[in-house]
């Protein structure tokens, strides 16, 4: 037997009372890993749907490198259908999805080995985690990975997430965004 499952959505009254119980929403946090699967979820959903808090999920790559034993989608195609599992999921964990710019190549063992690739230049990357945290001003920010320990893009993150939270607070560092109006 096969059973198929759809996403529920709130709609109607149930969605307008979560708009309204989220009106005294006083923070935003922001959840960083290096690819769609690395989310929690169920910590996702707690955050936006029990404490209301405005949550983000951002996700360095979109899996393009990755491997794909349910379909035949790989690299670029592997990277929209991940990037569309990754909307699927924000609408029934209730948070929101942002990509910061870095482009899954495949298997690497250290950070080292993943920064030496043209596509995970880490001051570029670092630029775009601090005008995320700029524009959004997270008072949470979850790294879910370390500089050491996994696989070299989950190492790369552990690299960066610190790097560029406390660059978003130093006025000296990204000056540009300050100049387009973006505060520290």
């Amino acid at each position: 037997k096969s059973y198929e499952f759809e996403a529920l959505s709130e709609t109607g009254l149930a969605k307008t009372i979560l708009a309204l119980q989220k009106l005294p929403v006083f923070g935003t946090v922001f959840m960083v890993g290096a690819h769609p699967d690395d989310e929690d979820n169920g910590l996702i959903a707690h955050l936006a749907k029990n404490l209301h808090l405005n949550s983000y999920y951002l996700v360095a790559t979109w899996g393009e490198g990755g491997q794909n034993v349910i379909g035949p989608e790989l690299y670029d195609a592997l990277g929209v259908l991940r990037s569309q599992e990754l909307a699927s999921a924000r609408e029934i964990d209730g948070g929101e999805q942002l990509h910061f710019g870095a482009y899954d190549f495949g298997y690497s063992k250290t950070a080292e080995e993943t920064f030496n690739d043209p596509n995970w230049d880490e001051e570029t990357i670092i630029g775009n985690l601090v005008r995320l945290i700029r524009i959004y001003k997270p008072i949470i920010v979850l790294g879910r990975h370390a500089p050491t320990g996994g696989h070299g893009h989950h190492q790369a993150c552990g690299v960066l997430v610190p790097k560029a939270v406390e660059a978003a607070g130093d006025p000296n560092m990204y000056p540009e965004q300050l100049e387009e109006g973006l505060q520290v």
